[in-house]
């Protein structure tokens, strides 16, 4: 390896967040920064990028995923004003993941994309059995309303006593 494979390059994408190329021979490392806004979904995109990385762990013709949440990889040790909260996600492209460039860079730019859609998929459903076990339970509750006690009265007006 020489110098020149060793140059990290950096492109901001969004406002707090940016990723990273570092070409190391026939091998390319990239590494995104993930800022999530909203806490309920940086929780939920945690247990997704974990999740993404132990499945991709488990096969061995995937890619190499590897996630942290805090410090940021060690390849970015140079990089100066990195965000401790934010979650970094990291794709080891090999020659074979290369030989259509096109095709691996729509795939990696619509990486942020994907997480974010399967974060939403995970709130709604959530919210989804949410609401049906409410209504079960609202059911369940009417159901076991005790029986008001009605007069009974006689067909002459008196009230019926037991």
């Amino acid at each position: 390896n020489n110098k020149a494979d060793e140059k990290l390059v950096q492109i901001d994408y969004r406002p707090g967040e940016s990723y990273w190329l570092k070409p190391n021979g026939d091998r390319l490392t990239v590494i995104f920064s993930i800022k999530f806004d909203d806490k309920d979904d940086a929780v939920f995109g945690r247990v997704f990028i974990n999740e993404f990385s132990k499945s991709a762990a488990g096969c061995p013709s995937c890619d190499v995923v590897t996630r942290k949440n805090a410090p940021p990889p060690s390849e970015l040790k140079t990089v100066e004003g990195l965000a401790e909260d934010n979650c970094y996600i990291s794709f080891l492209l090999e020659k074979r993941h290369l030989n259509n460039p096109q095709k691996t860079l729509e795939v990696l730019m619509s990486c942020r994309n994907y997480i974010n859609f399967h974060i939403k998929c995970s709130k709604a459903f959530l919210h989804i059995r949410m609401r049906n076990k409410v209504s079960h339970l609202q059911l369940v509750l009417n159901r076991a309303k005790p029986e008001r006690e009605v007069e009974k009265k006689t067909a002459s007006g008196r009230t019926f006593k037991k």
